[in-house]
């Protein structure tokens, strides 16, 4: 017999900057709040130093995820380090992982980094291949590298690199980098850094380890030996949880919301990069992370018959 546990005002999926935003703002509404964590920060937590975030002019990643952390936590927020695989929903009543009830649910799962999907990306993940500067970049020192993509995270994981590496490539498929323009001014001024531009990665060779990268370069084939690969080509949304609800996605797979974070199912509310709002940023996702909140918190309202069921 499986155990049910106390019931919930809100169960939040993720704890990004939307997850943790809409915790501290439900906690603060008098809400029963719990909070799935299993990357603490998200994505964030991969950055090496965020340089938009209001307040900051500069600050590691990892430190301003400690400081949402610390406030979040300084409120009665139940946070549970478990990932969340099933959620069904019977009688308006949410049952996450079959164990939790909870009258509503806030999805802010987030993201997740593309795959190039070429021959030799999924042989030489962790042998060379990774998706994520912040964390590897020390065991480049001295070595030869290449980071695809051409975008902000591309261009910022070459940065961090280049403080470690002896070279960084740089191998975009355009013919010119559309990343922010500070960054991209600090990719020319980098001595370090070394642009290959209209590049089309095929393949990725190598032994034990990576060895070279082949790419296809105004119709001829290529190659450059490097040491490590580091792919940054964008993000896909982790909707697997919305689509079990019947919460309807667009053509991308991003959760459909209106200017209050609700779906189209009732008592599901969705915040941060998993939604169709274009512009993913930390201050987009908290503040969406804030809306959804009192989106939740009027709905338990509208719906106090859900809310007094113990």
């Amino acid at each position: 017999m499986i155990e049910i546990y106390k019931m919930y005002d809100v169960a939040i999926v993720g704890c990004g900057p939307a997850g943790l935003n809409a915790a501290l703002y439900c906690a603060r509404f008098g809400l029963k709040t719990i909070l799935f964590c299993v990357q603490e920060g998200g994505m964030i937590s991969e950055a090496a130093v965020v340089e938009n975030y209001l307040g900051f002019k500069q600050i590691e990643g990892r430190a301003l995820i400690e400081n949402f952390l610390r406030h979040v936590k300084s409120y009665d927020v139940e946070i549970v380090h478990e990932g969340v695989d099933k959620i069904e929903k019977k009688n308006g009543i949410f049952l996450v992982n079959g164990k939790y009830e909870s009258r509503s649910i806030i999805l802010a799962c987030g993201s997740r980094k593309k795959k190039l999907g070429i021959e030799g990306e999924s042989e030489f993940i962790g042998k060379g291949v990774s998706y994520c500067a912040v964390c590897d970049a020390p065991l480049y020192r001295d070595k030869v590298v290449a980071v695809i993509g051409g975008r902000n995270s591309a261009t910022s994981s070459a940065l961090h690199l280049a403080n470690f590496a002896k070279e960084v490539y740089l191998v975009y498929r355009r013919g010119k980098l559309r990343a922010d323009k500070v960054l991209v001014n600090k990719v020319m001024e980098n001595e370090k850094i070394k642009l290959v531009l209209e590049a089309v990665p095929i393949k990725i060779k190598g032994d034990k380890f990576v060895e070279e990268l082949v790419f296809e370069q105004k119709g001829e084939e290529k190659s450059i030996a490097v040491d490590g690969i580091f792919i940054e080509i964008g993000i896909e949304p982790c909707n697997a949880l919305a689509v079990m609800l019947g919460v309807e996605i667009d053509e991308e797979g991003y959760i459909i919301v209106d200017h209050g974070m609700k779906t189209n199912v009732k008592g599901v509310f969705a915040a941060g990069d998993l939604t169709n709002v274009p512009l993913k940023q930390i201050i987009v996702a908290a503040a969406q992370g804030a809306i959804a909140a009192a989106s939740a918190k009027d709905f338990l309202l509208e719906n106090e018959s859900v809310r007094k069921r113990d």
